[in-house]
């Protein structure tokens, strides 16, 4: 403990001005002085370290630290995981599994190919499907997705994707609507068809996002998943399309058979 005797110089409401017996002049707080104070008292200052107050205030420090880590700090963010669903010869479909963002909050989800950024992806926490359209016909390509966080930033392993050869028959998924009873091919044939073709098989009942070719042999509006079909500007086309398809061993343009 210290303890020193000052002698006040000058005295006002809020600011007083104290003398060491060295000279030397401090600026002292007067509500912190005695009572009847004035100029040309002599008072004494004790100053001492309070070791106790220290103590409690670094626990509380370390509490609240502690409380930082557990809550922030142990629930990370981890890197989304990035799949290839479906690949055709000029379009691919992506999917990733659900975000796990710990106790973080999610800023955006960016998609990238070729080390490009192509943009956000529209519903992040809700939508692990993209489909891109208009690629080059074999060619390769690299995508990654990227996770922006108040934790971070979280990238996906990069994934290589080949569009298809326009003799490479693998992407094609179909979505089977309406065949007429009396129709020269049954979904039988169909299903024979997409196996010999290579194709994606069996054949889909609901259109879905790596749905290429909607594929019936009359116009029903009443059946949602034509009208779904045409919204996602899928063709919608006759079996006789697939058949070209097999008897050319090649991608044959839809032109000719929409219904």
């Amino acid at each position: 403990m210290v303890e020193v005797s000052l002698t006040v110089g000058k005295l006002d409401a809020s600011l007083a001005l104290l003398l060491t017996k060295d000279h030397h002049l401090i600026e002292f707080p007067t509500i912190l002085l005695p009572n009847g104070v004035r100029a040309g008292s002599i008072v004494k200052i004790k100053c001492d370290q309070d070791l106790e107050t220290e103590a409690e205030e670094a626990r509380q420090f370390q509490r609240v630290q502690d409380e930082i880590l557990n809550t922030f700090g142990k629930n990370l963010p981890e890197p989304p995981v990035l799949r290839v669903k479906n690949t055709t010869q000029t379009s691919c479909v992506l999917e990733w599994d659900t975000l796990e963002l710990g106790t973080a909050s999610l800023k955006n989800l960016t998609l990238f190919k070729d080390g490009k950024k192509l943009g956000a992806i529209p519903s992040p926490l809700s939508n692990k499907t993209t489909k891109l359209s208009g690629l080059p016909i074999d060619k390769t390509f690299n995508f990654q997705l990227r996770l922006d966080t108040t934790a971070g930033v979280y990238s996906s392993e990069t994934i290589e994707v080949t569009t298809h050869k326009m003799t490479d028959l693998s992407g094609i998924t179909v979505c089977l609507g309406d065949i007429t009873a009396n129709d020269q091919f049954n979904k039988e044939d169909i299903e024979e068809t997409l196996k010999n073709m290579g194709a994606n098989y069996p054949s889909q009942d609901k259109v879905k996002v790596d749905t290429t070719h909607f594929i019936c042999t009359r116009e029903n509006k009443q059946n949602p998943e034509f009208i779904k079909a045409g919204d996602m500007n899928i063709p919608i086309v006759r079996p006789e399309w697939l058949k070209a398809c097999e008897r050319e061993r090649r991608i044959v343009g839809v032109r000719d058979f929409y219904v």
